[in-house]
């Protein structure tokens, strides 16, 4: 729950584009090819965008919340997490 607010709030400060291609490949579970056809973005852009706000959630999460608790909520090791 918390963590799951965590990311919330995190998502709702990153930019239209992030929140965007987040949604789309995360939420919706859109393939790449199909996350560029329904924002109308260039393959590159959804690939550039995507790691970067991947990367921007998770570096958030680590700096308020620390590797250890971060990675006992997701189990991974910090630099795998996903949104």
């Amino acid at each position: 729950q918390e963590l799951q607010e965590a990311v919330q709030n995190i998502v709702g400060q990153l930019s239209t584009d992030s929140r965007e291609v987040l949604q789309a490949r995360e939420e919706l579970g859109f393939s790449t090819s199909e996350a560029a056809d329904l924002l109308g973005w260039k393959l590159e852009k959804v690939y550039s965008e995507y790691y970067r706000a991947k990367k921007r959630v998770r570096d958030a999460l680590l700096e308020t919340y620390g590797k250890e608790r971060v990675t006992h909520w997701m189990g991974k090791r910090p630099r795998d997490l996903a949104v």
